[in-house]
């Protein structure tokens, strides 16, 4: 068979080849992203996608330039097959695409072409071009490869997408995480192919072709890089998304429960009013007693408080102590000055300080005929303090106000209590006091500015 002959079933070869690949971008628009394409255009796509590839490959062969005309034929393929999608979500699903065939559809396909028939392809001279073409018998093999990858590919994408979707409900930080590592997988091999490439460019002593080749990886890797900040952008900001969503939920816990007391108030007076008349001073206290415990759990000046507050991830915490003091039945009331903070104990650190005291506190007050817990939160022009106050019970144990107590719970050491004082040993401008003022046991984080 001719050189002639074999380079004219190569071209339709190519052809052929072509027309997958655009059916290839198609089924990823349509299963991946959604976007159902039309005949024509698919039909257009194809015939823009042959004309940019018959250009490179026969008029521009082993042109610096062919290249950047091939990704730029590519881009304005996948733009037309996907529209309306654009942005960042066209950018990092045209670079995921576009990698992922052209390492597993053309790289690897070919290396296991080769591998399993030596003599697929010769070298073909016609009219004083010399190019590498595929012999026809390689061809059944090569065509099987090309649907089976592409097919395989395609569904592994929307298996991912799936998965990713479930793992976002279930758990946002390993959804974002996850897709964190691929991109960042992709980054790495990017920059592999890209070192390999311009290797083979130098050790051929032709530096000129280099520069089309650091264009187009290099603009790979920077939307890459790009992608990344935008996923650390998205992580972060989600915590904080967190953080406020749960401060919200406690508000409107709070809101109800107001708006339940309001509306049962005036249930709450008629009974009064009614014990009174019967003139049973015992059942009228007892009455008194539960009603005013129910009033001081819900306390406007708590919301008031927390918003005065700056350390968001201490608000937040004091919104969920505020839930679990309403759910044990323990009046919890709290002042803040404007815009308080400490300065020398980090968030963390001062969350993990006051989560214990507040826990200790409320084991306290709960075990005291008249539960109650206070915090202060004050603000001087030498000094911040946090002052915890709460009720305890007449059984309770005051060993823990020396560094000896041992916690009476089963299987327990005092780990909370040893943790706050081993955080508050590394400070050097605020000083833990705990001590006991009358009904209250009190535990003051002072922190000198002076």
């Amino acid at each position: 068979m001719s050189d002639q002959l074999l380079i004219c079933i190569d071209f339709a070869r190519e052809m052929a080849v072509n027309i997958m690949v655009v059916a290839f971008y198609t089924a990823f628009g349509r299963f991946v992203l959604g976007v159902v394409s039309q005949v024509k255009t698919f039909l257009l796509c194809c015939g823009m996608h042959s004309c940019v590839h018959i250009v490179v490959r026969y008029l521009m062969a082993n042109a610096p330039f062919g290249f950047i005309l091939m990704a730029a034929d590519m881009i304005v393929m996948c733009r037309i097959l996907w529209n309306p999608t654009r942005g960042l979500t066209f950018w990092t699903n045209f670079i995921f695409a576009m990698v992922a065939e052209i390492f597993v559809c053309e790289c690897l396909v070919m290396n296991i072409l080769i591998s399993v028939i030596p003599d697929a392809g010769k070298m073909a001279t016609v009219s004083g071009f010399t190019l590498y073409i595929l012999i026809p018998h390689s061809y059944v093999l090569l065509f099987s490869l090309l649907v089976g990858s592409m097919a395989l590919l395609i569904v592994t994408m929307v298996l991912f997408r799936r998965l990713s979707a479930y793992i976002r409900r279930r758990c946002v930080p390993v959804a974002a995480m996850l897709r964190f590592v691929v991109f960042l997988a992709l980054l790495m091999s990017i920059m592999v192919v890209a070192g390999r490439q311009l290797n083979a460019i130098l050790c051929a002593e032709n530096a000129t072709n280099a520069l089309p080749y650091v264009l187009c990886y290099g603009t790979a890797v920077a939307l890459l890089l790009f992608h990344l900040w935008q996923d650390f952008q998205r992580i972060m900001l989600h915590r904080e998304n967190r953080s406020l969503l749960e401060k919200n939920e406690a508000y409107r816990r709070i809101v109800e429960s107001n708006r339940e007391y309001r509306h049962n108030m005036a249930n709450m007076l008629y009974g009064l009013e009614g014990i009174i008349m019967t003139r049973d001073v015992e059942h009228i206290e007892r009455f008194y007693t539960d009603m005013a415990r129910r009033c001081a759990e819900l306390n406007n000046e708590n919301v008031v408080a927390l918003d005065r507050l700056q350390d968001q991830a201490l608000v937040t915490l004091l919104l969920r102590k505020l839930d679990e003091a309403s759910n044990m039945h323990v009046p919890f009331r709290i002042s803040a000055d404007i815009s308080f903070a400490m300065n020398e104990l980090s968030s963390t650190e001062l969350c993990e300080v006051m989560g214990n005291l507040i826990d200790n506190a409320l084991e306290a007050a709960v075990k005291s005929s008249t539960p109650l817990v206070n915090l202060t939160l004050h603000m001087d022009d030498d000094y911040n303090e946090i002052l915890l106050a709460n009720t305890y019970g007449d059984d309770a144990d005051m060993a823990f106000l020396t560094d000896s107590y041992i916690s009476s719970k089963p299987g327990h050491q005092a780990e909370g209590l040893a943790s706050v004082r081993r955080i508050m040993s590394n400070c050097r401008k605020t000083a833990l006091n705990m001590y006991r003022h009358g009904r209250y046991v009190e535990a003051s984080i002072c922190e000198y500015l002076i």
